[in-house]
């Protein structure tokens, strides 16, 4: 099959357009693949349905696809046969699953026998909590194939509690109900640096310069190299009005902390960023929530209660990424 149109695991969206797995065009390579050995295709394709039902139930074990969606997206594409050619001239003229695929196009549906429409609009479709759950297993046809459900079954088990975070391990949670503004934002901020570290544990240097989804350049080493300049910007340059010059060459790149990642390693990254954290740190400590410091050229003057303010907002941020980014390279998720 074509080398480009591949499972991104555990998100299991093409690798080359970023649509559901297996799209048209990795569909019509193992058709091409597996010529003349149906068995062993819906063999492959099988496996592929068990790895990918665990992985995107681990990722979204309340609102992930119903079994008879994974069934139809994996398997039922290669057994279901559709009546009437497609056009003289076209590509996929030939009968079969080809067929399949074509008049997928045709009416409206993604070749599963899915609306296009109602899998862009999640919102719309069964399953959503709009419409009033997700399905659960339906019957199924004399053929052994799944019918889609049309309603939640009614003894569905109640959704889990949220988890409630532990004080002993989540510093947010152990501050007392009277605690001053000073420190609730210095044990907010503390709390998302060290979140930054958990999240990159144990990956190596490849992991950490992956950009593991299609639609975007970000790698976990990107976004620690990006938080290092801004904690030496805001309180290097505009707090103590310090500015000891950029940490990366940004002469011909300004998004060089996200781009030139090459050669940069986990461990000369992370010590870079942590040598910035503990002079943010210091900078913090030596001066009142009151202080103003001035942004270099603009001048534009900012208190310290707003910088730490801010750094919160953009760890925060870039955290949501980077829970992203890590689900997408191992499959871990959590603080």
């Amino acid at each position: 099959m074509t080398a480009a149109h591949l499972p991104l695991r555990p998100l299991w969206l093409c690798r080359a357009c970023a649509a559901p797995w297996p799209c048209a065009p990795a569909r019509l390579g193992l058709l091409r693949e597996y010529a003349g050995e149906r068995v062993a295709l819906l063999v492959y394709l099988g496996g592929m349905l068990h790895d990918a039902a665990g992985e995107l139930h681990r990722l979204n074990p309340h609102d992930g696809p119903a079994p008879d969606q994974l069934y139809a997206r994996f398997l039922g594409w290669a057994t279901v046969r559709r009546s009437g050619p497609a056009p003289p001239g076209c590509p996929m003229r030939e009968t079969g699953t080809r067929a399949l695929i074509y008049e997928g196009q045709r009416d409206g549906t993604d070749g599963l026998g899915t609306k296009r429409d109602a899998r862009r609009h999640r919102h719309d479709a069964p399953g959503h909590p709009v419409s009033g759950g997700r399905p659960g297993r339906g019957p199924t046809e004399a053929s052994g194939q799944p019918t889609t459900p049309t309603q939640a079954p009614v003894d569905a088990p109640p959704a889990p509690a949220p988890r409630q975070p532990d004080p002993a391990v989540d510093s947010r949670f152990a501050l007392p109900p009277a605690a001053d503004e000073r420190s609730t934002l210095d044990t907010f901020l503390d709390f998302q640096r060290d979140a930054l570290v958990r999240k990159c544990a144990g990956l190596t240097d490849e992991q950490l310069r992956l950009r593991p989804v299609p639609s975007s350049g970000l790698s976990l080493i990107g976004l620690i190299r990006h938080l290092a300049t801004v904690e030496r910007w805001y309180f290097q340059a505009v707090i103590a009005e310090a500015f000891p010059g950029d940490l990366y060459d940004l002469t011909d790149d300004p998004d060089a902390p996200f781009t030139d990642i090459a050669a940069a390693t986990g461990a000369e990254t992370f010590a870079a960023w942590r040598a910035e954290v503990a002079v943010s740190q210091r900078i913090a400590a030596e001066r009142p929530l009151d202080a103003i410091g001035r942004s270099p050229g603009t001048g534009n003057a900012r208190s310290l209660r707003w910088v730490l303010t801010h750094m919160i907002d953009e760890y925060a941020r870039h955290l949501g990424h980077a829970d992203i980014l890590r689900e997408a390279i191992d499959g871990r998720t959590g603080e």
